[in-house]
């Protein structure tokens, strides 16, 4: 999402942070205005958590190089880089990977769950699930964090007053990271963006 993606105003990313202070190698693979769930648009579902997982678990990045050249409507634009990046990149040297994702699926009204099916794909809860099983199915001793999601609410559809909040999302990507004692970092609570900050 574009949280990690964007370097914007300073060159900074949070990746960059996490490299910095830890001193291990860190890659930023972030596309923003990407969802956890699959919403069925072709040029944004390779992004997907989902998509991104299936991708680095099956080394096919087919579907992710069709659209490395669409900006997706952010200012990040091109993504060719990257996605060579995750190409050459031998996951199973990884020590840890950070999912950023939900806060494009609360604001796309995307369904928080799923009671019947819970690795629905199409929810923020089943997306989770499908990644985390499918990562640490494959590489077992991979550490995953999964950051919540910032304060967020309005309507996404001003025509028909739909209103979303990160709640929702956030109860869910809690729920399920408990679930499978998986550490969340609280954006949340404690990013500090509210009322007074929140447009800065």
């Amino acid at each position: 999402d574009s949280i990690h993606a964007y370097s914007a105003p300073d060159g900074v990313t949070i990746p960059y942070l996490f490299e910095y202070h830890s001193g291990a190698k860190c890659f930023n693979w972030a596309q923003g205005g990407m969802t956890m769930a699959l919403t069925g648009v072709a040029n944004y579902d390779p992004y997907s958590g989902v998509g991104m997982v299936d991708a680095l678990i099956s080394g096919n990045f087919t579907e992710q190089e069709a659209y490395a050249g669409d900006d997706h409507g952010t200012a990040q634009g091109n993504f060719t880089e990257q996605v060579a990046e995750m190409k050459a990149f031998d996951m199973s040297t990884a020590y840890a990977l950070v999912i950023e994702f939900g806060a494009n699926d609360a604001f796309k009204l995307v369904p928080t769950d799923n009671d019947e099916n819970e690795l629905d794909t199409t929810t923020t809860g089943g997306a989770l699930r499908y990644m985390i099983k499918n990562l640490q199915t494959k590489y077992p001793k991979l550490k995953i964090v999964v950051c919540n999601v910032q304060k967020l609410s309005g309507f996404a559809d001003a025509e028909h007053q739909k209103p979303y909040d990160s709640k929702n999302q956030n109860e869910v990507i809690e729920s399920v990271c408990a679930d499978l004692s998986i550490p969340v970092i609280d954006i949340y609570n404690l990013l500090g963006l509210n009322d007074y900050t929140s447009t800065t």
